[in-house]
């Protein structure tokens, strides 16, 4: 038995056996200085309508415990009458990860856990509400929406007000007015792609906006059977991004140009095949990315080469590749050899992992 805080959760989560894709799991966690509660787990013979009867109908109490997590492959409807059951009867929660589990409003209840530091649930519901502002402990808030109808989320919590707040995740574009990180996962054509009018476009309203995460996901699809077309344009971007991050967007090389114009882009990551392409040369000119500072190049397997006008970047620190070509690991070494007998030689890290590549 043990307490459990966001990041042994992540942990946990990198812990399931993806091979065993019919394991289902539920854990109750109590506080180390008490009488430990039994720790039960729903495997693959059980279902999660065994596990709404077990611990959630049967309105269960715990007072001591501070993390309640439910993993699994499928999802189950919560009945109304029982959404409010588990905030409720675990009043100390700091963890409370019940996503597999669809409820069919916003759990308004979790309103007074105020020990919560980390929240992930899917539900039927359209509006963060303002009394979210009162978890002050929060940190991490993921919240899902059910509905494939509506197509924005409304937070009308006060971020700023939330001292220890750093992540929000939706699979929505949100109507949001202060907030300094986002990440949004989903089908992502839908959100960059319209005629004349982009979900995206609501992301320009968030002038503090400076960290941005967009991961394709499509399932049961794959990524390149859904990729956006294109990127949006310079002007449609949050005016001050500093940190964006690609992920299976399949996107082709000829987009990066857009990234190139970002006036306060810092950071640049690209992973699992961000972009992708035939041709797939990074073309860059020395006038882009003109305070870039650091790259970061995962699983990007068909990058065949650097662009080595990025040595002309003075503000250029970090150079990192993780698992890509061979060819894209030397173009990053002659970069670095390029800078040192250059007067631009700003001290840039080249990073390649694995280091024989």
């Amino acid at each position: 038995m043990f307490d459990m805080d966001e990041d042994s959760l992540a942990k946990e989560k990198q812990k399931q056996n993806p091979a065993n894709k019919s394991t289902r799991t539920m854990a109750v966690h109590a506080d180390p200085r008490s009488q430990p509660y039994k720790l039960d787990f729903l495997t693959h013979p059980q279902s999660l309508e065994l596990l709404q009867q077990k611990y959630i109908s049967s309105n269960p109490s715990g007072p001591r415990v501070r993390s309640f997590l439910c993993f699994a492959k499928d999802q189950v409807n919560l009945p109304r009458e029982h959404v409010g059951y588990i905030p409720e009867e675990f009043k100390l929660l700091r963890v409370f990860h019940i996503q597999p589990i669809i409820s069919p409003r916003f759990p308004t209840e979790i309103e007074q856990l105020v020990h919560l530091t980390y929240v992930a649930f899917t539900g039927d519901f359209k509006t963060i509400p303002a009394a979210m502002s009162n978890l002050w402990n929060l940190k991490t808030l993921i919240a899902e929406m059910s509905s494939r109808t509506i197509r924005t989320i409304d937070v009308k919590a006060d971020i700023l007000k939330m001292s220890q707040f750093r992540d929000l995740h939706t699979n929505k574009a949100g109507q949001i007015p202060c907030i300094k990180k986002i990440g949004i996962r989903g089908e992502l054509a839908t959100l960059l792609e319209g005629k004349g009018w982009s979900l995206f476009n609501n992301l320009t309203k968030l002038q503090q906006l400076v960290t941005l995460k967009l991961v394709s996901d499509v399932f049961p699809r794959t990524p390149a059977e859904s990729k956006p077309q294109s990127l949006p344009q310079c002007n449609e971007f949050p005016p001050y991004l500093k940190r964006l991050t690609l992920a299976d967007t399949f996107l082709d090389w000829n987009h990066m140009f857009v990234l190139g114009i970002l006036p306060e882009l810092e950071e640049l990551k690209l992973n699992d095949n961000a972009f992708t392409g035939d041709l797939a040369y990074w073309e860059a000119k020395a006038e882009h990315f003109p305070i870039l500072r650091h790259i970061v190049l995962k699983d990007c397997t068909k990058v065949w080469a650097i662009p080595s006008s990025l040595g002309n970047l003075e503000t250029l620190r970090t150079l990192k590749l993780h698992q890509t070509s061979h060819a894209a690991a030397t173009s990053a070494r002659d970069i670095k050899k390029q800078q040192q007998k250059s007067n631009v030689n700003n001290g840039l890290k080249v990073d390649i992992f694995p280091s024989d590549l």
